[in-house]
């Protein structure tokens, strides 16, 4: 968050008359409240000329011991100056509890003075008192004249962190039509993590895609923007704003898989398969990538790539899927006795795999082994009375049966 209004050191020798210029400064028209058009009393003010003097000459226990004996001498009839600089001193004393009373006694003595609210914003933020610190850090926005920005997205960030979903969507959509030229990444992620809980998902997005002129060379952005249109179920879009990410040099591993998906899910097998081979590079190789890059490969027209992939993957990973791709693409290499081998590899692990039982069969029967592929073709068709291998089985069937019936006549010809 935005730092703690201090004032600096090379303001110190002046601190009573910027205290002064800066309760001043702050006031609104007709304002009657409390201290705000007050000055302080003599007491107060030698309480802060010798409070300033102790910063200036680095003695802060000095100077918070002289604060808060002001600020208890002075009881009800305390400035709202000196509460606001005690508040400060002791945030400096790391002292945030003590600091946010302070705070309050300054807002309720003048609730016109900016640098109070602000302050009592964050030191409320910090001490988990989440909905208080919205409440003042959007005081502090009005009081400021509704032109910096930073108050605005810190009161926010305190809706959210106070789980007020739709304010806190609220609070950033009016960040974007408010101040049109900022470019903050942040704002946009902090509008993307409230949309699903405050259920504005749509509306969320419509209002970051028209800043994308302006923000899109951000990272940050980009992902925000992505994942609210896969959580709506938007994978054009989405593939877009990933591929822009990617373009930007920005995308993680989990996001590149992603991205390989949707191209697999739009058709662009070879650009997915592109995505799976940057994360096989990166060795981040598992079975399910070896998997997507060949099945990519293959809906690309790559048998070749594919069969590498899949023949380096199976020495890593015995799996049935891959022993399958990889049975089917050495069968239509013609390399029989091989296609074979991976059929029978997927059947140790899955013992009812149609497609493998099938194929073996088929296989087997290229080979000009019918009664070796006629048990593995019978158990394709006990498994799926209606599937391809029944016309195989059948004809299998005839062809030993014509078989055992040559051998039979044979002998009797020859008597």
């Amino acid at each position: 968050m935005a730092p703690y209004l201090i004032h600096n050191r090379s303001c110190a020798t002046h601190l009573v008359g910027l205290f002064v210029i800066a309760g001043l400064m702050a006031l609104a028209p007709n304002c009657f409240a409390g201290t705000c058009d007050r000055q302080p009393s003599p007491s107060v003010t030698l309480a802060l000329t010798k409070a300033s003097k102790a910063i200036e000459e680095k003695r802060p226990e000095e100077a918070l011991a002289t604060l808060a004996k002001a600020s208890k001498r002075a009881g009800e009839r305390s400035h709202h100056i000196l509460e606001f600089h005690l508040g400060v001193q002791l945030v400096q004393a790391e002292q945030p509890k003590q600091a946010l009373a302070h705070f309050r006694r300054a807002t309720a003595l003048c609730d016109t003075y900016a640098p109070a609210w602000q302050n009592l914003g964050r030191v409320a933020y910090e001490t988990k008192h989440y909905g208080e610190a919205a409440d003042a850090l959007g005081r502090a926005f009005v009081l400021t004249g509704e032109t910096r920005p930073n108050l605005r997205y810190f009161e926010a960030l305190a809706r959210y962190r106070d789980e007020s979903w739709q304010p806190c969507v609220a609070l950033c959509l009016d960040l974007f039509s408010r101040f049109p030229d900022c470019r903050n990444a942040e704002w946009a992620e902090l509008a993307a993590s409230a949309a699903s809980p405050a259920k504005k998902r749509p509306q969320v997005i419509d209002a970051l895609t028209t800043q994308i002129p302006r923000m899109g060379e951000k990272p940050k952005f980009r992902r925000s923007l992505a994942n609210l249109l896969l959580l709506e179920k938007r994978y054009p879009e989405a593939m877009v704003q990933l591929r822009n990410l990617d373009h930007l040099g920005a995308i993680n591993d989990a996001e590149l898989m992603t991205l390989g998906d949707l191209f697999r899910t739009e058709n662009l097998p070879l650009d997915a398969a592109d995505c799976y081979r940057r994360l096989a590079d990166k060795g981040k190789n598992t079975a399910e990538l070896t998997r997507k890059q060949a099945e990519s490969l293959m809906a690309g027209f790559k048998p070749k790539e594919a069969r590498a992939v899949l023949e380096q993957g199976v020495t890593a990973w015995n799996t049935e899927r891959l022993w399958l791709l990889t049975g089917q693409l050495r069968f239509e290499a013609g390399e029989l006795s091989g296609a074979e081998e991976a059929f029978r590899r997927v059947l140790d692990l899955t013992p009812d795999q149609g497609h493998a039982l099938m194929m073996l069969g088929y296989v087997l029967f290229q080979q000009e082994k019918p009664e070796e592929a006629l048990p593995w073709l019978n158990k394709a068709v006990k498994r799926a009375p209606r599937c391809q291998a029944k016309r195989l089985r059948d004809h299998v069937v005839r062809l030993l049966a014509e078989r055992n019936k040559d051998k039979s006549v044979a002998p009797a010809a020859r008597g």
